[in-house]
C-alpha cells in the first residue's frame, strides 16, 4: 500500500474522515454497552478525539482542495466540521438550508 501522505488531497481526506467516523463509532458503542465509566471509555475518547483534531487540521491546511459545503454568502466562511465534531470542539454549527 502507497504512503498516505503521498496521496491526492481528497483521498487523503476520505481516509481521514473515515477513520475519525470509525473512532466515534467504537465509542459511541463502548458506551452504550457498558455505561458511562471513564477508566473504560478514555482510551477510545482520546483515540476519537486525536481522529477529529488530525480531520480539523487538514481541513485548515487544505482548504482549497477538500470538498466542503458551500457558505451561505460570500462573506461566511464555509463549515469546516460537522455536527459530531461540533460536540468534541463545542463550536456551534450553522444549520443545515434546506
Amino acid at each position: 500500500m502507497a504512503d498516505p501522505l503521498s496521496w491526492a488531497p481528497k483521498q487523503q481526506f476520505q481516509l481521514l474522515v473515515d477513520r475519525a467516523n470509525k473512532r466515534f463509532a467504537k465509542l459511541r458503542d463502548l458506551q452504550a454497552r457498558s455505561g458511562f465509566s471513564w477508566p473504560l471509555s478514555q482510551a477510545a475518547f482520546h483515540k476519537s478525539f486525536d481522529a477529529f483534531s488530525r480531520l480539523w487540521q487538514f481541513q485548515l491546511a487544505n482548504r482549497a482542495s477538500v470538498p466542503s459545503r458551500p457558505a451561505a454568502t460570500s462573506g461566511e466562511p464555509p463549515q469546516l466540521t460537522g455536527p459530531r465534531a461540533a460536540t468534541w470542539y463545542r463550536v456551534p454549527t450553522r444549520p443545515d438550508s434546506t
